[in-house]
């Protein structure tokens, strides 16, 4: 990064020392960059055993997360890759490391993104995944929710979350299989799969994510690059590299969504890389999930479905039975 570049950024001394709060216990070598040896603007990444100063933790992150798509046999020269993104630092992060690997690895990339028509929020959202798209030269494609006939909005025994992720996962299928993409990539980070498989342990399921999923008849081949880089990781490098994305949180996130996280936190802390080792270990005890056989066509869209109406239409039958009861009963 050049020395004109560095001077845009937001100030990184201020930046990591708030990622590095509360992390005193931290062992003295990962105090300095693992790198470059430097002992200012550091950030400590015990998941990683090293530290990073600003300058070296861009090509650090790329680097590792080239290493896990090589191991993994995440993406082949050529594939077409499709990337989910919703205007938030970990899948602009994504977007941006995989399109700086493309000179390192030849392949195709789009960006995805689905406008779920929560005010402001989504408007911010949208603009940000433009501006970003925009800088990296990425082909952007955009659908929004209210094209399919439903809505982001509490229905029935689901909240408002619940919703929205199932409107997002019966959306990005389609517009893999109509792009015709390879491979269709996510920006979970270790704490998001450390997460759901705290939460699959505790309702007794033995089946956790992996970092790949092959194709099926239904979807392509589905990969998540960042499995092994901290959250903390991918919002440095996100402002270091001045990324853009929406500076809000979503008015309708619960805090309590993501209390797991400091488990995982506090076990990082009683031992040093703990967050990896669980990860990695629990990921070989653990089986991939199932994948569920698709014996109907929808009844309305003609979707391959586990029932006679696939999700999305089941849905928007539903809120539009809601809608019609609130009109009756305000007449």
């Amino acid at each position: 990064m050049s020395d004109e570049s560095s001077e845009k950024l937001p100030h990184p001394d201020d930046a990591f020392r708030h990622y590095d709060s509360g992390r005193d216990w931290v062992p003295e070598y990962m105090r300095r960059c693992g790198v470059c040896g430097a002992e200012e603007n550091v950030l400590m990444v015990t998941e990683w055993t090293r530290g990073l100063c600003r300058r070296c933790l861009p090509r650090a992150v790329e680097n590792r997360v080239l290493s896990d798509i090589r191991r993994w046999q995440m993406i082949a020269p050529r594939d077409k890759v499709g990337v989910a993104v919703s205007g938030g630092k970990d899948s602009a992060t994504l977007l941006a490391v995989l399109a700086n690997l493309r000179r390192r690895k030849p392949f195709t990339l789009a960006a995805v993104h689905v406008d779920m028509g929560l005010g402001e929020f989504s408007r911010q959202s949208r603009q940000a995944v433009e501006d970003l798209c925009r800088r990296y030269a990425v082909r952007l494609i955009i659908e929004t929710a209210s094209n399919y006939g439903v809505r982001a909005e509490p229905t029935g025994p689901w909240p408002i979350c619940a919703v929205c992720g199932g409107i997002r996962r019966a959306i990005f299928p389609r517009i893999a299989r109509r792009e015709n993409f390879d491979v269709f990539a996510t920006g979970h980070t270790l704490e998001d799969m450390l997460q759901t498989m705290l939460k699959q342990l505790i309702s007794g399921k033995d089946f956790c994510p992996k970092p790949v999923l092959p194709a099926t008849p239904y979807d392509p081949k589905k990969i998540k690059p960042l499995y092994f880089v901290p959250e903390r990781v991918t919002s440095a490098y996100a402002e270091i590299q001045g990324l853009e994305f929406a500076a809000d949180t979503c008015p309708h996130f619960p805090p309590d969504t993501h209390r797991f996280k400091d488990v995982f936190e506090h076990l990082e802390k009683l031992a040093p890389m703990a967050k990896i080792q669980v990860l990695t270990n629990l990921g070989r005890l653990m089986k991939a999930p199932p994948v569920a056989q698709r014996d109907y066509a929808c009844q309305d869209c003609g979707e391959a479905s586990r029932r006679p109406l696939c999700p999305l239409c089941m849905l928007r039958r539903i809120q539009a039975g809601k809608s019609a009861r609130e009109r009756s009963n305000s007449a």
